[in-house]
């Protein structure tokens, strides 16, 4: 269990930091999505892969111990793992902290949960352009989940609700991160000893803001007001964590993305080495087996000592 975590802790790291230094920058919101996510579940899947390895002969007298019997008694084991004995309040009091975190973790979840359904059912509900618009009493920034936008009802019925702003969160609604951000949030509850799942949340929810603002930028010309728009919305208080929101920590990013160019053949590029990277993590990180050849002859270790039994002389004399 310890090697995997480790295993597990390491591959993700390396998924991290390359995606840091080499596509984090690049204008390719899209597949940095994918590799986010199936980097994310690699990292956990890859200590599970298997390789076979070259074949492996096996000499012609292998040796193997059965039980000593001596006066038709058993011998009683010898040795006592103490070692064993002495680990086990430990790994009991190590299970009972990661209980203790987990179940802290999960009620946060459940806390974030209960504050989006509340307000779902407690004020109106609207629907327009395929999604649901639900219009609050309270003074809040834009901010989606699922296919629910969480509106301020005096801004909306007056207007005061810029395209630009609604063009961004139904780009969140369509493109569907709120699947993205409940996946993290679950595996964040569960294996939170992981430390580089922090990151990539953080990761993941600045992607989904490039997404929708590339989606605004399509359809909208000034980008400059857009810009001043973000800045004044990200002053407002943000909705809950679970949710996808404004958030002013990434808003140097996302000013600066757009104005960031890619060109296609440099995507191309850093596409095809992020594939080479996935497949090296198999072989880094994944199991190796050694085939072997047949077993020849054998040696077994009975009370009076080593006995060698040749199997090919005996086949040979059937």
């Amino acid at each position: 269990m310890i090697t995997y975590i480790i295993k597990t802790i390491v591959c993700s790291a390396l998924f991290l930091v390359f995606y840091r230094l080499v596509l984090e920058k690049e204008r390719m919101y899209r597949f940095n999505r994918f590799f986010l996510l199936a980097g994310l579940a690699l990292s956990f899947l890859a200590p599970f892969f298997t390789f076979g390895t070259d074949i492996v002969p096996i000499s012609s007298m292998d040796y193997y111990e059965v039980p000593s019997i001596m006066n038709g008694v058993e011998n009683a084991p010898r040795n006592i793992d103490m070692e064993t004995v002495h680990d086990r309040p430990i790994l009991e009091y190590l299970y009972i902290i990661y209980a203790a975190v987990t179940i802290l973790f999960f009620l946060r979840f459940l806390l974030n949960l209960t504050v989006i359904i509340y307000r779902i059912w407690k004020y109106e509900v609207i629907q327009i352009e395929g999604a649901k618009l639900v219009l609050m009493d309270t003074g809040i920034a834009p901010h989606s989940f699922l296919n629910y936008i969480f509106l301020y009802r005096p801004d909306y019925l007056e207007g005061n609700i810029e395209k630009e702003i609604m063009t961004h969160e139904l780009a969140h609604v369509r493109q569907r991160h709120s699947l993205d951000i409940l996946l993290i949030e679950a595996v964040w509850v569960f294996l939170w000893f992981n430390p580089m799942i922090f990151f990539y949340r953080k990761a993941i929810l600045l992607n989904h803001e490039l997404l929708a603002d590339e989606a605004v930028m399509q359809r909208h010309d000034n980008i400059k007001d857009y810009q001043n728009l973000i800045l004044k919305r990200s002053t407002m208080d943000a909705g809950p964590s679970i949710s996808s929101r404004f958030n002013f920590s990434t808003l140097k990013k996302r000013l600066m993305m757009m104005k960031k160019n890619t060109s296609p053949r440099k995507a191309l590029l850093k596409q095809g080495t992020a594939v080479i990277i996935f497949l090296v993590s198999l072989i880094l990180f994944g199991e190796r087996t050694e085939a072997q050849d047949n077993i020849i002859g054998c040696t077994t270790n009975f009370p009076n000592g080593l006995i060698g039994v040749d199997l090919s002389r005996k086949i040979a004399i059937l």
